[in-house]
């Protein structure tokens, strides 16, 4: 079960991940699929108008994180609490 719709989830990802502000769209977020698009900007790109493979990573890393935070809610996943 979701605990967060795309613009709860957007706005926190703002929140505890500024460093990926604009460089991502959450699209669509259901219960079974989440499409997110890297805002594509000149500096992930590769001679040639492709985009860099770190940019790719970055956008399958960061779509997992979110739908992870989807499903658990406001919790950043800031490290090993306790440890």
């Amino acid at each position: 079960m979701l605990q967060m719709d795309k613009t709860e989830l957007a706005v926190f990802l703002d929140e505890v991940f500024p460093q990926v502000e604009g460089a991502f769209t959450i699209e669509h977020l259901g219960e079974d699929a989440l499409h997110v698009r890297l805002n594509v900007k000149e500096h992930h790109l590769r001679p040639g108008g492709t985009v860099s493979g770190p940019s790719i990573f970055a956008l399958a890393d960061c779509a997992v994180y979110m739908a992870v935070l989807a499903r658990i809610g406001r919790e950043a996943l800031e490290g090993t609490k306790g440890a």
